[in-house]
This record gives structure tokens, sequence and C-alpha cells, in this order.
């Protein structure tokens, strides 16, 4: 694989529900990354545990389709960089639909896409949009689009399984190369900032561990977020540890709550 930086060594991540856009990222990805993990997943509640292990074997970000990013960028601590699909794309898909029908599901997640109206005049064709939340969900619209009589389903990885467990032709929701680049140069470009802010605060961390006065900062809430060596020890605290502290446990008589609040020196 081509080394991007020869002091910085990158890992992506990408998890998504189709082997073809799969590919597409990984070669997309490995000219600029140090390592690329790609992990195929068969329904969005399988995402989070998949994600979760990527980012514990040092994943600095995670690619991942629209609605497949949504879900773990609320659940992971590391970016998530989304693929987006683009007017051409669903252009392009709804072209290749209407060789099964008329009657059209597109599947999307949470939120509706805009101006299908629009779309509809000008292929003459009636788009039914299935929106949903979780892979319950999702079958749930698959079965109620059936029911419908809809001709044929545009959507991701999940959404053909499942029409293709209830019968109906599909069309897989095309995403373009450049669709691809443009997620890949956003994970590439976060993921150097973030590591930039880890290292920063590393070298923060090694000089307020070189004082031996007892530092501490904490949130507004009280909540500690930065502890040296010499505060730990003063407040027996393990030197490992990634517990949660609050201020008022070790300090009760502080008054850090005024000073947030009148934001003035006390």
């Amino acid at each position: 694989m081509t080394v991007v930086d020869h002091k910085t060594h990158l890992t992506v991540g990408a998890i998504l529900s189709s082997s073809e856009l799969l590919d597409k990222v990984h070669r997309l990805a490995k000219g600029e990354f140090n390592k690329v993990h790609t992990e195929l997943v068969f329904g969005l509640d399988e995402a989070i545990p998949v994600g979760k292990s990527l980012a514990d074997k040092g994943a600095d970000v995670i690619i991942g389709r629209s609605c497949i990013a949504e879900l773990l960028r609320e659940n992971l601590p590391i970016p998530v960089i989304p693929i987006k699909v683009n007017p051409l794309d669903i252009l392009t898909s709804i072209k290749m639909a209407m060789n099964f029908g008329k009657r059209i599901l597109i599947t999307t997640f949470r939120t509706p896409l805009q101006s299908m109206e629009i779309l509809e005049e000008i292929f003459n064709v009636k788009i039914i949009q299935g929106i949903y939340y979780d892979s319950a969900s999702l079958e749930q619209v698959i079965v109620g689009a059936k029911a419908q009589g809809v001709s044929v389903v545009i959507g991701g990885g999940v959404s053909i399984r499942y029409a293709k467990k209830y019968e109906l032709p599909t069309v897989a929701l095309h995403i373009s190369d450049e669709a691809v680049a443009f997620a890949v140069a956003d994970a590439l470009s976060l993921a150097k900032f973030s590591r930039q802010e880890q290292e920063k605060s590393k070298r923060y961390q090694c000089i307020i561990d070189a004082t031996s006065d007892a530092i501490v900062s904490s949130d507004r809430f009280g909540v500690l977020t930065t502890m040296n060596k010499a505060a730990k020890t003063l407040f027996n605290i393990d030197e490992n540890s990634s517990a949660t502290y609050e201020l008022s446990e070790y300090l009760p008589k502080s008054n850090f709550r005024k000073i947030f609040e009148t934001k003035q020196q006390i």
C-alpha cells in the first residue's frame, strides 16, 4: 500500500452493506491510507458492533453510506464520513428501475428525499419513499411496498436483500466513483486533523506530567477532563484509570461553579 506520510500512519475502516461499493471504497482508499479495513454487514444493527471493533483496532476514521454513517456517528468515539448520494446518482437509478415498471420504491433512512415530485413528472413514474429507522422497520417498508403493488425497489444492500426475500425486482442505488472519492478525501483530511489533535494532547500531557504541582481541568459541569500524574497521586487515582471523576468529589469546598457562572476570577 502507498504510504501517505513517513511519520503518520493512518487507518480507515469502511462499513457497507454492498460488496460492490465496498470494493470501490477499498480501491480508492488504499492509495491514500496505510491500512484499509473493510467490513460487509447484512443488517443495520450489525454496523455498530462492527464499528466499535474497528475503533478498538485503531481505525482513525470510518466511511459508510449515509444510513450506516449516521448510526455510527451516534455510537462511536472516532470520526465517521458518509458517502453522499448526489442527484445524478438518483436519476441514474430511477432510469434503470423504469425497466421493471413505473411504481418505484426508494428506501431512505429517517429523512425523505426532496423534489421527488419533479422526477415523477420528468420520468412519468410514481415514486414511493419508504422511510425506515432500523432493520426491522426497513423490512416492514418492503412488505408494505409489495402490498401496494410496487414494481421495483431502489436502495442499498440491506434493502436489496429484503426486496429479494419478498420476490421484488431490485436496482442497487447508484453511487458514482466521484461520490466515493469525495468521501475518501474527507476521511483522509479528518483523520490527519484528528491525529494532529491527539499528538498535541499527548505533548500537553507530557508537559503537565513533568511538574510536581497537581494540575486538573474540568468542564463547566465539574467533570474532570485533565489530570496530571501529581493530581492522580494526590487524589489516590490509578494512573491508568479511564473512569469519570467529578471535581466536587476531591475539592468539595471549591468555588468552580461560581467561576463558570460568573466567568470571573475568584
